[in-house]
């Protein structure tokens, strides 16, 4: 049997936001920069969410592995890539 398959992949320059859907509220899931989908599945290439130190001021990228995962639950918007989303780690502050 061969399943259609295929892979989303934004411009330079932006990114794919994730939403999830519970109980008619979408809530942000995550980020990432493809989505390949086959059938009624969909997996996410390069995901990641956002991470913030205690003082709601410093942001970067924790990357993060979603799986695979059905396409019926997710929601997904362009959006353009922030500077954080960059960042692997936490900017060191200086003292």
């Amino acid at each position: 049997m061969n399943i259609p398959s295929f892979l989303l992949q934004p411009e330079p320059g932006q990114i794919i936001q994730i939403y999830v859907r519970h109980r008619r509220v979408d809530f942000r899931y995550g980020f990432c920069r493809a989505i390949h989908h086959a059938g009624r599945y969909v997996q996410f290439v390069g995901g990641f969410r956002r991470r913030e130190d205690p003082s709601m001021t410093t942001r970067w990228a924790e990357s993060c592995d979603f799986g695979i995962q059905a396409f019926e639950r997710f929601s997904f918007e362009l959006a353009p890539e922030a500077e954080w989303m960059s960042l692997n780690k936490p900017p060191q502050s200086s003292p």
